[in-house]
């Protein structure tokens, strides 16, 4: 390989430097983000289990996404900031077994959606299975908010119901995302629906 051709790992570490410093010298193309993602993959199969959801934990603007079998993908427009944060459930033990008998590690999620001042966000419940680096959730309540002004909140379709049964379900129930990178400056995976996603981490919130 000649000296000026990227890794997959460094074109995705290219594309967070781009993403949170405009100074940064180049935007990686959509395309090369995208096969950045796949060989990736390909390479890692699934994170280390060792202290796997440890390294999830906190909060991650989502940058790219690809669509199923797609061979380029699209960045997240700098008008909308999508975040998501891992944390881990206090209110339950650590470990628990799941409806197929694997252990997995119980938290929760918030997925925020900024549009200006305008703020949705969506929590529940996750499992980690550390074994395959699976993260199966489930969105279950809501908040809007305008500002510092909460506007909404609620359980979102049954979410008391689904909260309770989240746990005894069976993953191919559930929605997931396979984690394949997790590193101190971004996190990628796969959706149960077969896209790719990208994240950064964001250490300003």
């Amino acid at each position: 390989m000649s000296a000026d051709v990227k890794t997959s790992q460094e074109i995705l570490l290219s594309a967070i430097q781009w993403h949170f410093d405009s100074s940064h010298p180049e935007k990686p193309s959509s395309p090369d983000v995208a096969t950045a993602l796949r060989q990736t993959e390909r390479i890692n199969k699934r994170v280390q289990p060792s202290e796997a959801y440890a390294k999830l934990l906190g909060t991650w603007q989502l940058l790219f996404i690809t669509k199923s079998k797609s061979p380029t993908g699209q960045w997240i427009p700098p008008w909308v900031k999508i975040q998501i944060t891992y944390a881990q459930d206090s209110t339950n033990s650590s470990e628990i077994l799941s409806a197929d008998k694997a252990p997995r590690v119980l938290g929760v999620v918030h997925n925020q959606v900024r549009l200006g001042f305008l703020k949705l966000t969506l929590s529940g419940p996750t499992a980690f299975d550390s074994a395959n680096g699976v993260l199966a959730f489930d969105f279950t309540r809501f908040t809007l908010t305008l500002g510092d002004r909460a506007l909404f909140s609620g359980a979102i379709r049954g979410g008391t119901i689904r909260e309770a049964e989240f746990y005894e379900m069976p993953l191919k129930q559930q929605a997931f995302f396979r984690f394949f990178w997790i590193t101190p400056q971004g996190i990628a995976a796969r959706g149960k629906g077969g896209g790719l996603a990208l994240w950064a981490k964001n250490n300003a919130d």
